[in-house]
């Protein structure tokens, strides 16, 4: 299932973003059980994780999340890339000096408050130098890593959908445009003569190098003198379509379609029971062909 997860949930409640919701509860569930922080008996050995502040701990999802949905730029430009790391050491820096200036006031020190400080941020519970700082470093990378995998998987799903809507426009165009075009037939050499062949009467055809060869509905094979693109463009698209390079099929004489390698299909013709081969790229223009018939 794609993965995403929009800026704003509450417009967009969809059940892809529940799965990514859910998905990051259980892991940041997780990920709050193994520390010790003594909410909950820890079930990894507190020799890995050390037992620090619940405010420690609470800033490390809070760093991945806002590095993950806020920080990170959406084009990855120089000019958003400067701000972007000047966002990140400010965010940084004003953390921890909160933090330093908070626990140097409420927690009993010996000395001028100064030293109280310096002490505080190089304390353990610091994220940059203390005993979670190995951890702060680790999801502040995993973060990377999570937004780009995700814009990915997001881009992929796009694109998919800008092939679904690109194919419409065109099927719509090329209705407009090539109404009046269609023809009802060719005309197939023969040796001392020409055959009128019907369109409706041709099962699918195949290009043959600069030739076309196509098959009509009692097996015989006829050739055209032109190529696949110009044959193609002489057909009504409701009733054909170009499955794969090479070949175009004829939907009244399609009895059948299964699942094939990858994303492919595999047609199976009326009466030959011949089979013929959706290439990936078309798969999802077929389908959509297929279900608008």
């Amino acid at each position: 299932m794609t993965l995403y997860f929009p800026y704003n949930p509450f417009k967009l409640p969809t059940l892809k973003f529940n799965f990514e919701a859910v998905f990051l509860s259980i892991f940041w569930t997780g990920y709050f059980l193994s520390i010790n922080v003594h909410w909950t008996d820890s079930w990894i050995a507190s020799s890995f994780f050390p037992d620090v502040a619940p405010h420690t701990a609470m800033a490390i999802p809070m760093l991945f999340f806002m590095n993950v949905f806020w920080v990170i730029p959406k084009f990855l430009n120089k000019k958003k890339w400067v701000k972007y790391v000047l966002m990140v050491l400010l965010l940084g820096a004003m953390f921890e000096l909160s933090r330093g200036i908070l626990f140097s006031l409420v927690l009993p020190y010996d000395g001028p408050f100064p030293q109280k400080l310096w002490e505080e941020l190089h304390s353990k519970n610091s994220l940059l130098t203390g005993e979670l700082s190995f951890l702060t470093f680790n999801f502040f990378l995993y973060s990377y890593f999570y937004r780009f995998a995700r814009d990915w998987i997001i881009n992929q799903s796009l694109i998919e959908k800008l092939k679904v809507e690109n194919f419409r426009l065109q099927s719509f165009f090329s209705q407009t445009d090539r109404k009046t075009s269609y023809t009802n037939h060719f005309f197939v050499k023969k040796r001392n003569s020409h055959l009128v062949l019907p369109t409706s009467a041709i099962v699918f055809f195949r290009a043959q190098g600069d030739f076309v060869l196509c098959t009509d509905n009692k097996g015989t094979r006829h050739i055209i003198n032109d190529s696949l693109k110009n044959t193609y463009k002489k057909l009504d698209p409701k009733d054909f379509f170009q499955i794969n390079r090479s070949e175009i099929v004829n939907i009244a004489y399609i009895e059948m379609t299964h699942p094939y390698i990858k994303n492919r299909l595999e047609i199976v013709l009326k009466e030959s029971g011949q089979q013929l081969y959706t290439s990936n790229s078309r798969t999802p223009q077929f389908r959509l062909w297929l279900r608008n018939k």
